[in-house]
């Protein structure tokens, strides 16, 4: 999305990763969603198994966005599932329920 405001505007910020201008009470929460992000991934990774990656997507106005993610990895994948018309995270946000994914190189849904 390309916006024209003027670079210097009071309040406003860039928001790494979305390349969009975002007001900066939303800067703080895409920043608290992503320290959020992080944390689960620490405390639900285990040590000597596969890292648990975590990515927070909101719905609204018709759509989906990822505003948050626990690494570069996990930001790509929940932007590549938004390409398709559902997917584990879009069923969760829109049923209100734990949508589990497991080892998908094992999973052939």
């Amino acid at each position: 999305m390309d916006h024209h405001e003027d670079a210097g505007a009071p309040g406003v910020t860039e928001a790494s990763g979305f390349q969009q201008r975002v007001p900066a009470d939303q800067q703080l929460l895409t920043d608290f969603l992503t320290g959020f992000a992080r944390v689960l991934e620490e405390d639900l990774s285990r040590p000597g198994e596969t890292r648990v990656w975590c990515a927070v997507t909101v719905l609204g106005g018709g759509r989906a966005e990822t505003i948050a993610a626990s690494n570069d990895r996990a930001l790509s994948l929940d932007q590549l599932q938004l390409r398709f018309p559902d997917g584990p995270c879009l069923a969760s946000a829109r049923e209100h329920v734990l949508v589990h994914t497991g080892d998908t190189r094992t999973d052939h849904r």
